[in-house]
């Protein structure tokens, strides 16, 4: 179903200024703005705010860029997973739709031989 239009303003506008604000607000208001509500990316970003009291300035880069990348990688995946599982739905529904368009074809068949022998 597409969003209403005014609600995506409202949701963006949201989104963006939430993402002026603390660290634990700009990555609500990334979730905001990504249409967001996954499980990995709150988990992601509940490492990012754990890490804002560690003094060591490499362990809180690495952690916020390993942790998202991480999450966002394991959003991919699902989706990936997802559109395969339903290509082969799909492709199992077009064999299906084959077969069955055979049978018609032979049950058309069957009923103009029969017609035929009554015609004689």
């Amino acid at each position: 179903m597409a969003e209403d239009p005014l609600a995506t303003l409202v949701r963006l506008l949201a989104g963006v200024a939430l993402m002026q604000g603390r660290l634990g607000h700009q990555v609500l208001g990334q979730l905001l703005v990504t249409n967001s509500n996954e499980v990995a990316i709150a988990g992601a970003a509940l490492v990012v705010s754990a890490t804002t009291g560690e003094r060591s300035v490499v362990g809180q880069i690495a952690l916020r860029t390993v942790v998202p990348a991480l999450a966002v990688r394991t959003l991919l995946n699902s989706q990936e997973e997802r559109l395969e599982r339903k290509e082969v739905l799909l492709e199992d529904r077009g064999r299906r739709l084959d077969q069955r368009e055979v049978a018609v074809e032979k049950e058309e068949a069957a009923i103009a031989r029969r017609r035929r022998r009554q015609r004689r």
